[in-house]
């Protein structure tokens, strides 16, 4: 039985510890200071920069914590580069995370190899870059006209509620509704008329943005 439970232990760890789960555990972190980033080599660089903002779940996080005090291993293999470029920076509070990624382009292939600072300065460069900014400002302009076209159509659905039961049951689908309801206005009550204004200078505004 204790054989057993050894196993089921070891197997167990690994699925907490490892792999590409946050757990949860900087969520908010993440949407607040790091939209953007895809990789977890990149959360976890945007993380180590805010870890001031941090919650002390999301700093407890391995992903994080390995900029924190860099890895045994990889303090080894970065054992020439550290003498050359860090002097006796301490590996404590990020500090020597810092030095080497200030220093990343003259740091050796074996330092730089299987770091995951390359593709986390890369994905920060990216991020940086005009043209990802231009399409995330357009991305945005999309997203708030769908959020004013749903709130449209629900508008024109609540006002007009009455004119869609009496005469334009049978066209709410495939975008006839609107059409329906213009063909019905100078029988519509006052507030679908109003309704049916206000989409009729929504779409005009939307025209002449184009």
């Amino acid at each position: 039985m204790k054989k057993l439970f050894t196993v089921v232990l070891a197997i167990a760890i690994p699925a907490i510890s490892l792999g590409n789960e946050w757990n949860s555990s900087c969520d908010s972190e993440l949407k607040e200071y790091c939209p953007g980033y895809e990789s977890d080599a990149g959360k976890a660089y945007c993380l180590f920069r805010h870890y001031n903002q941090l919650s002390k779940w999301c700093r407890g996080n391995a992903r994080v914590a390995d900029y924190l005090e860099v890895p045994v291993n990889r303090v080894s293999i970065c054992k020439k580069d550290i003498e050359a470029f860090c002097g006796d920076t301490l590996n404590e509070g990020g500090k020597l995370s810092k030095c080497l990624i200030s220093r990343f382009s003259s740091l050796s292939i074996d330092c730089r190899v299987g770091s995951n600072w390359g593709q986390a300065l890369a994905e920060e460069k990216q991020l940086k870059s005009p043209e990802y900014r231009a399409r995330q400002a357009k991305k945005a302009v999309k997203k708030v006209a769908h959020r004013k076209e749903k709130k449209r159509q629900a508008n024109l659905e609540n006002s007009c509620s009455f004119e869609i039961y009496f005469y334009c049951r049978e066209s709410r689908t495939g975008g006839r509704l609107e059409s329906c309801l213009q063909e019905h206005r100078h029988q519509a009550r006052t507030p679908c008329r109003q309704a049916l204004k206000a989409s009729m200078q929504f779409h005009a505004g939307r025209l002449d943005s184009h």
